[in-house]
């Protein structure tokens, strides 16, 4: 379990579909995500989810819960490879806790852990232009906006912005 001022994160585990199921069955948390699947059908939540569940790299669950102290889930972060040196960062919270830095906290407690889980260098995050809350949360955790141009991976898309960290890239010996 990694844990947080208020946030715990752990892998994803049976119990959590039907928070994820209504979470982000949510227009106001799915409208700005990028999904393989109809968010208002059920059973395409359900497959979905326990496809997330299923995702790992180099072994390691990928998908993680984002739960309150209370234990309450209250949304998803997690990574997907793209790269021998990166990782892309995924994340959602319930639209009832936005505006509570949740975005915030989760992005810094899974980045830190990711790096050194994963062997990476980087994270890389995409994030729609008009998702300013999704931008201040990046940019809070320490993400740096890059151009598009600078990675083939994110594509020629204009209306996401991009985003890696640590803003600085590591060099051998210095903890990545």
């Amino acid at each position: 379990m990694l844990t947080g001022p208020r946030l715990q994160l752990r892998p994803l585990e049976a119990q959590d579909r039907a928070a994820f199921r209504r979470i982000l069955g949510d227009p106001a948390v799915h409208g700005s995500l990028r999904l393989d699947c109809d968010p208002t059908d059920g059973a395409a939540l359900d497959a979905l989810f326990e496809e997330r569940r299923a995702e790992t790299i180099g072994g390691r669950p990928s998908r993680f819960a984002v739960l309150k102290e209370d234990g309450r889930f209250v949304g998803c972060i997690g990574a997907y490879a793209i790269a021998r040196t990166a990782i892309g960062l995924s994340y959602w919270i319930d639209a009832g806790c936005h505006g509570r830095g949740h975005g915030r906290e989760a992005i810094g407690i899974f980045s830190e852990w990711a790096l050194k889980a994963y062997r990476r260098s980087r994270i890389q995050a995409n994030v729609g232009a008009l998702n300013k809350a999704s931008i201040a949360a990046l940019r809070a955790a320490g993400f740096r906006e890059v151009e598009a141009a600078e990675d083939p991976v994110f594509g020629k898309a204009t209306d996401r912005l991009f985003f890696v960290w640590p803003s600085e890239p590591r060099r051998p010996g210095d903890g990545s």
